[in-house]
């Protein structure tokens, strides 16, 4: 099994994939430049050379990959009778995958989006969307026309990279379930303000008055401040949960598993004022509950067949949130590097694992295993036999991913997790090799 983090367009500031600018598309700088090179879209000297890096360089690699993606496409879009064989079987592909009605729904919107927020109009040119002007801003029908017409080389450009993201994510998910592997996706409860999906459906939520973030808890005393929009849970109900079943079986054909995170805030969520400074002022709010999960398994599993879902149901957790997960019969998480806080009540402790969980030696938001028990874990809890013993080290010896996960866990349906190590020879700290 193996997890990967959330595959969509990452904001263009932190990069961060949580806060995304399409909730249906895949991330660009994810697209294979050497596969391109393999389906003669590209030419071996016009990759960019290889160097070693500390850190990952998102800005820098995003300006040589996208100008690289940007030829692939130009070339796919203008092969003709005299392109070779394999690129007018591509172009054929193509044009039947952009025409698909299911694909087409959230592919040409985003499409436009992207092309207005990148064009040379310096009223739309990385500006939010709320700040365009008005017939844009407005999605008035005259506007949005003239702006297809306008940006159709761009829309097209954009369409065939995510056409090769899409041939190359199913092309590596084949070849991983054919080696016995299967792929969990996670999707983030929320989507980023300037989002092709908030400026295409703001109806679906409650612009202008809360943003989402989570009460003051023992990591902030103040809380977490998303700034994401809430939705507007009784418009979308309304709408049968149309905009979130699109999602989910995107998600769903993408991966064999779904992690939502924040799983709480299906039951119950932090709703902060738009204007606040901290999350302090904000308040609890009801979420969909139940009816989310049922009209998303009457729309896409309407024989019954449990949808396969994983309920990531970490922090402030209440009773409503257990019972939500459990009517579901959803998988929930543990992790180990939140056990060992002294209390023998502690949910992630081994022996208190719930059988329907997935367990993880600590996730994308956590130290490295190895950069926990250098940095985070104390001296006593390095000599106590369930840290060591199980993993057969040295109680001077430093533990890492690869030994922990050679641990048995017996109960029934449990899966561990492990993140991956750093590289051998990465030149940093366990603590700065993080996901």
């Amino acid at each position: 099994m193996w997890q990967v983090l959330p595959l969509v367009p990452p904001d263009p500031e932190y990069w961060s994939p949580y806060s995304g600018r399409d909730a249906h598309c895949g991330n660009p700088l994810l697209v294979s430049l050497e596969l391109l090179v393999d389906d003669g879209l590209l030419r071996p000297a016009e990759l960019p050379a290889r160097k070693p890096v500390s850190a990952a360089q998102f800005a820098e690699y995003a300006a040589a990959a996208e100008q690289l993606l940007t030829t692939a496409a130009d070339r796919l879009l203008q092969a003709g009778p005299g392109s070779p064989a394999g690129v007018r079987i591509l172009r054929s592909e193509f044009v039947q995958w952009r025409a698909d009605a299911i694909v087409a729904s959230w592919l040409e919107p985003a499409a436009l989006f992207d092309a207005i927020q990148n064009s040379d109009d310096e009223q739309t040119h990385g500006i939010p969307w709320w700040k365009w002007p008005a017939p844009l801003r407005e999605r008035q029908p005259q506007a949005l026309a003239q702006a297809r017409t306008r940006l159709a080389n761009a829309v097209d450009r954009f369409c065939a990279i995510q056409f090769f993201f899409d041939t190359q994510w199913r092309r590596l998910k084949r070849y991983c379930n054919g080696h016995g592997i299967s792929l969990v996706g996670d999707m983030p409860i929320y989507v980023g303000a300037d989002s092709a999906d908030v400026w295409c459906r703001p109806q679906l939520w409650t612009l202008g008055s809360e943003v989402s973030g989570t009460p003051p808890d023992a990591f902030s005393e103040t809380g977490q401040l998303w700034g994401s929009p809430l939705y507007d849970w009784p418009q979308h109900e309304k709408e049968g949960y149309a905009w979130w079943s699109s999602r989910m079986a995107r998600a769903l054909a993408l991966h064999d598993e779904v992690r939502i995170d924040h799983f709480r805030g299906l039951a119950g969520y932090w709703a902060v004022p738009a204007d606040a400074e901290t999350a302090l002022s904000g308040r609890w709010r009801v979420g969909p509950g139940r009816a989310f999960f049922d009209a998303l398994q009457r729309n896409l599993s309407p024989d019954g067949t449990r949808l396969p879902i994983v309920a990531e149901d970490l922090g402030v957790i209440t009773a409503d949130v257990v019972q939500l997960r459990q009517a579901i019969d959803a998988p929930g998480m543990a992790v180990l590097q939140f056990a060992w806080d002294g209390n023998g009540r502690n949910p992630h402790l081994p022996h208190n694992h719930a059988a329907n969980s997935f367990v993880y030696t600590g996730t994308h938001d956590n130290e490295t295993t190895a950069g926990w028990f250098q940095v985070c874990c104390t001296v006593a809890l390095r000599q106590t036999p369930i840290i060591t013993d199980p993993c057969r080290l040295n109680r001077a010896q430093p533990i890492t991913t690869a030994q922990i996960s050679g641990r048995t866990w017996a109960l029934e349906r449990r899966i561990l997790l492990t993140p991956p190590g750093p590289p051998s020879g990465w030149p940093c700290s366990p603590s700065r090799a993080r996901l």
